[in-house]
């Protein structure tokens, strides 16, 4: 695995070996990161199950501000670390090694704000809604006072997520 473009450019990163993570193949996360590059600049981004670090490392190399990377996983979290390092981004990555449901609730105490979220959770964990939901509710104080402000959601077919299909959606508070 490699990141793609940016400062690190070509660089190579580690994985975990075995069937615990799944990194995303070159091609699919290069497509994400064309959609969502106008985004990626100066952001302060979230990645819930961080595996290698890859998502949230190949957004650091084009321009994201920060990135805090949640792995449960201890194995992982090593990854994440010497990639991490590696990469020379100690300053602009923090890793947290504690579930998804943690993290969320260190957010939703200290108010955290993110610009990007990466929601890629295993196959057999099914919370990607509700980790969207509770993002939501965190950011807008209420699951009622939102809208998604793309006109047209933009779709991957065969991204490797629970559905199928990955979905971008700018949320932004509804102010009456």
């Amino acid at each position: 695995m490699r990141i793609i473009t940016g400062k690190h450019k070509s660089r190579v990163l580690k994985t975990l070996k075995g069937p615990n993570t799944r990194p995303m193949m070159d091609r699919m996360k290069e497509s994400v990161f064309n959609t969502i590059d106008s985004y990626i600049e100066g952001a302060n981004v979230l990645d819930l199950f961080g595996g290698s670090g890859a998502l949230s490392l190949e957004a650091i190399s084009r321009g994201a501000k920060h990135s805090s990377i949640s792995e449960i996983n201890y194995e992982a979290y090593k990854v994440i670390l010497e990639n991490v390092q590696t990469l020379k981004e100690e300053n602009n990555v923090t890793i947290y090694k504690m579930s998804y449901q943690k993290l969320l609730q260190v957010i939703k105490e200290n108010e955290f704000k993110f610009d990007l979220v990466f929601v890629d959770p295993p196959y057999k964990l099914e919370v990607a809604n509700l980790i969207i939901e509770e993002l939501i509710t965190i950011n807008t104080g209420s699951k009622q006072k939102f809208k998604d402000s793309s006109s047209h959601p933009k779709t991957l077919d065969n991204c490797p997520a629970i559905t199928g299909k990955c979905s971008f959606l700018r949320i932004e508070p509804l102010y009456i």
